[in-house]
């Protein structure tokens, strides 16, 4: 019996001991101002944030910690983080939290995948939070984004957009990573950044944060300029048992700027006008319901319309008004087929923009450790956009996703799968009467899993695996003959190490390992960070990132038509998977390839001349007889006779190598004439690299009531893949020695003596007088010259393509990769300032050393960042809590700079913008909000790009209610 006591004393002072290793942490939760009890606030141990629980429905909490554990975290949604120490033993803890203050330092994710704070982040972000947001009319996400530093908006329309960080902004863009919720939002075959795509609006955001600088590291492929998130609001967030539903109607009416060329069928003649009052108004309602039905499951129904007329502009290139049009396809690179069913039109550009937008979310948390969340969500658009190949009107594009995603403690999954369907959308041409219908119904299924651990106090790991599946389908229309090989399947593991080494010092070390099957490589994305903390509101830091960008679908399987040179000579834009050669004489020179005879001749001597002249001038003569409708045979003759020796003049004139979209439409020869001896045989189309190397400061200042970040970078991108480049030059004439040739309106030129002879009621005559040159006076010399030297401009002799069949001599316009390295330095600057709890003056500035670099082998010899060197903004809003009333305003300005993407070229002007905005919640009814919202107040209207339309004034008034 003893020996049993004593076994029992034994047991007794062991599990006493045992307890005595930990202790319970007990307490209730407040709201500071109020006094009400907190439910659902977080509660975890600094040291190991996997040991924590929540605070139940009256705000009680009960934890069991470590002896030895020294502070707790108290954490929830809208408040600010609080840490208490903790002492021996068991502890009573009664804790009121206050609002977080989300205009400075507040929370961010994007940065680390993880939540920390702005201060805190190793990368320069941006945050716009729901203060900001709820205050502003918004047709898409972007309009937000307008006065954050490091940031380029090039608005092609009135809801559609290109936009980039840090420069080298581009049509058709897709450079920044764009993320909703986490899930990829681009368009998934083409990469488009389409922001009209978003359903989600500014009800439904909770915040936006911009990343500046290369994300690879975490992100993967494809975020070497950045990363754009957009959190939205989580049903949740509501209180047990209650239902909310705003109602919102956005009336906005436009600037009356705008001149419409439409086609008057009755007179067949081209009308003039511009939009009356009822084409002027913007409709966009929305509608948000979102409930949280328990503590476990809520559900949120978003929806939204926008219906306007689109800012208006023309692109010379395309078919005159009233043009007749068919409509069919090139698929497969075969040639253009009319789709019988649908009856020829006269052509007009169309400006109608529309969306219908809508998302399913359903929250669902058993307990504080899981998380289940679902969105199903869609949009459809008709919109105008500009594209690498022309205007692209889009019309009843679906676009739609699912996403499941989980978090389990530290451990997060999702799912998703974004959608395509491009319906009736068409390429309008550059030139000619083919309406080309485009497909896309593509997708993109990706998978990715991430999990956080803190091996240490002071060492935090994340690491994870990302799966990319994009399965493009375009049925031989967009991506042609390379339609059965355009999958790409990528995948990418990643790990982030973060240790700190007190209360000062920081490192961040991560790396990432990307495969890409189409180009059977690995990549590796460094980063590394060393952040210092010298007071608690100060943070300085150095970076260094590793990213790269690997080549799209387009980049690799476009293959489309878009024009048509007279003398049947294509227009393409095709993918580059394979690289191209040229044929070369024996001396290694290029040879061209001539479409009358299939034949390839040398561009650098004139003993073939005699031959190209003829056929440009039967090619001419043809044209003219199909603009009467008549034989070719009609003006062959007539042609002959006022053409009489040129023949033999044409051995004196040389052939010149030149950019046929850009002269053809009233471009400089001189400005777009190629080296023909120097083009270069080039590989194909491989990921960009871009490392950035970058220091900076944030910090907050002046009692905390001013936010100021200062970034300065050095980027260096190697094999920086241009836009879409015309890397096959079109024979022509020398311009000024056919002139020559053709002599002078006077006694002894060879045009004026052979008209000499030729009646004035002549076909030819007739048919010339008062058409060309500008010359009504009946002068058949000025027109017949002018048409001479514009048709030599359009019917070339032949293209320096590439020896491929699949190119043949159509003039191609593909991808490539540069050779010199791309380098630019530059800095971003933003600065809030509190002037009091209810003011606030803010600034932002970005600078870059250069906004065009000289580059041999790119288009027109250089490339553009189109973006300016120079802009900065000024903001200021204010807030009057006695009258519900805010308003602020923004001015922006930036710099004017060369633009140069794809076949738009030109330069962007100087422009200043004035921004202007007001809302008011009167104190008597909290739930009801009025929004004034003035862009471009002062009605100045202003382009952001070559192509783009001018923008002029767009008011929005937006009634809400809240229920």
């Amino acid at each position: 019996m003893k020996k049993i006591f004593a076994l029992f004393g034994i047991l007794a002072l062991l599990s006493g001991a045992l307890l005595a290793q930990t202790k319970t942490i007990t307490g209730t939760i407040r709201d500071v101002n109020t006094g009400e009890t907190l439910p659902a606030v977080n509660v975890f141990l600094r040291s190991d944030p996997t040991k924590g629980t929540a605070t139940d429905f009256d705000g009680n909490f009960s934890l069991s910690v470590p002896e030895s554990a020294t502070s707790v975290i108290f954490k929830s949604v809208g408040y600010a983080e609080q840490e208490v120490s903790l002492g021996s033993g068991n502890q009573i803890l009664n804790i009121s939290l206050s609002d977080a203050d989300l205009r400075l330092n507040t929370l961010v994710v994007s940065a680390s995948k993880r939540s920390e704070k702005v201060l805190d982040a190793p990368a320069s972000v941006t945050v716009i939070g729901r203060d900001k947001l709820e205050t502003t009319v918004a047709l898409s996400a972007i309009d937000n984004l307008k006065r954050v530093p490091g940031v380029d908006i090039m608005q092609t329309g009135l809801v559609s957009a290109n936009v980039n960080i840090r420069g080298f902004n581009n049509i058709f863009s897709g450079a920044m990573l764009t993320v909703v919720d986490n899930r990829f939002a681009a368009v998934p075959s083409l990469r488009l950044n389409a922001f009209q795509f978003i359903p989600a609006t500014n009800d439904d955001i909770e915040r936006i944060e911009v990343v500046r600088g290369p994300g690879s590291a975490l992100y993967g492929p494809n975020s070497s300029d950045g990363v754009l998130q957009i959190i939205t609001r989580s049903p949740l967030d509501l209180e047990v048992g209650q239902y909310q539903t705003t109602v919102s109607m956005g009336l906005g009416i436009k600037q009356n700027t705008d001149t419409l060329r439409e086609w008057d069928e009755a007179n067949q003649s081209v009308r003039f006008r511009t939009y009356d009052l009822n084409e002027r108004f913007v409709y966009a309602p929305e509608f948000r319901h979102s409930g949280r039905v328990s503590e476990k499951f809520g559900y949120k129904i978003m929806a939204t319309y926008q219906r306007a007329n689109d800012w208006v502009t023309y692109d010379p290139r395309e078919p005159a008004i009233g043009t007749e049009m068919f409509t069919g396809s090139i698929r497969d690179g075969k040639p253009f087929t009319v789709d019988s069913s649908i009856a020829p039109f006269p052509f007009e550009r169309d400006f109608e923009s529309e969306k219908i937008a809508g998302e399913l979310r359903l929250d669902y948390q058993p307990n504080p450790d899981l998380n289940l969340i679902m969105n199903l969500g869609g949009t459809q658009g008709t919109n105008l956009e500009l594209t690498g190949l022309g205007g692209g009107q889009a019309i009843n594009w679906l676009y739609w996703y699912g996403q499941i995603r989980m978090s389990w403690k530290n451990l997060f999954v999702q799912y998703f799968v974004n959608s395509s369907d491009a319906n009736d959308t068409y390429l309008i041409p550059q030139g000619g009467n083919r309406i080309q219908q485009l497909v896309d119904k593509s997708k993109q299924h990706v998978l990715s899993v991430q999990h956080q651990s803190t091996p240490l106090d002071a060492l935090q790991l994340i690491y994870g695996v990302d799966i990319l599946l994009t399965r493009p389908n375009t049925e031989g229309t967009i991506n042609g003959r390379f339609e059965d090989a355009d999958n790409v399947n990528q995948a990418g593991v990643y790990g982030q190490g973060e240790y700190k080494f007190n209360d000062q010092w920081k490192f961040v070390a991560a790396a990432r390992v990307d495969y890409h099957d189409p180009l059977d490589e690995f990549q590796i994305s460094p980063r590394a960070a060393l952040v210092y903390k010298p007071a608690p509101q100060h943070t300085l830091r150095a970076t260094y990132n590793r990213a790269f960008s690997t080549p799209s679908t387009l980049n690799i399987a476009l293959d489309l038509s878009n024009g048509l040179i007279p003398n049947g000579i294509n227009v393409r834009g095709i993918g580059n998977p394979n690289g191209y050669s040229y044929e070369r004489d024996d001396e290694g020179l290029p040879l061209f390839l001539n479409p009358y005879n299939n034949n390839y001749y040398t561009p650098f001597n004139n003993s073939n001349n005699g031959l190209f002249w003829s056929q440009f001038q039967n090619a001419l003569a043809g044209l003219l007889a199909g603009g009467a409708g008549l034989p070719a045979a009609f003006f062959t003759g007539p042609l002959a006779s006022v053409l009489n020796g040129m023949v033999t003049a044409s051995g004196d004139i040389d052939l010149i190598g030149v950019d046929y979209a850009a002269v053809a439409t009233g471009g400089s020869v001189a400005d777009n004439t190629f080296d023909i001896a120097g083009l270069e045989d080039f590989g194909k189309v491989q990921s960009s690299i871009t490392q950035t190397v970058e220091l900076g400061y944030k910090g907050l200042l002046a009692k905390d009531k001013l936010f100021l970040t200062v970034d300065g970078y050095m980027t260096m991108i190697d094999n920086f893949v241009t836009p879409l480049t015309n890397v096959a030059p079109s024979m022509i004439f020398n311009p000024t020695q056919l002139a020559a040739a053709l002599g002078p309106n006077a006694p002894g030129g060879l045009l004026h003596d052979n008209l000499l002879g030729v009646d004035p009621a002549s076909l030819l005559v007739t048919s010339l007088d008062g058409q060309f040159g500008g010359a009504v006076d009946g002068d058949i010399y000025e027109e017949l010259f002018a048409l001479l030297l514009g048709a030599n401009q359009q019917l070339t002799l032949g293209t320096v393509a590439p020896n491929d069949t699949l190119v043949g001599a159509d003039a191609i316009l593909t991808y490539r990769n540069l050779q010199d390295q791309v380098r630019v330095f530059g800095a971003d600057l933003g600065f809030t300032y509190l002037l009091s709890k209810d003011a606030s003056f803010s600034i932002s500035y970005s600078w870059v050393n250069r906004d065009s670099i000289v580059v041999e082998g790119a288009a027109g010899g250089y490339i553009a960042l189109n973006a300016p060197r120079n802009k900065f903004s000024l903001g200021y809003d204010h807030q009057l809590p006695k009258t519900g009333l805010s308003f602020g305003g923004t001015f922006r300005w930036n710099q004017g700079f060369p633009a140069n993407s794809a076949i738009y070229i030109g330069r962007v002007a100087t422009y200043n913008i004035l921004d202007l905005r007001m809302a008011y919640q009167p104190n008597f009814s909290k739930n009801t909000r009025v929004i004034l919202d003035m862009s471009n107040a002062l009605g100045i209207e202003y382009r952001t790009f070559p192509g783009a339309p001018n923008i002029g004034r767009l008011t929005m008034l937006k009634l809400q209610q809240t229920f």
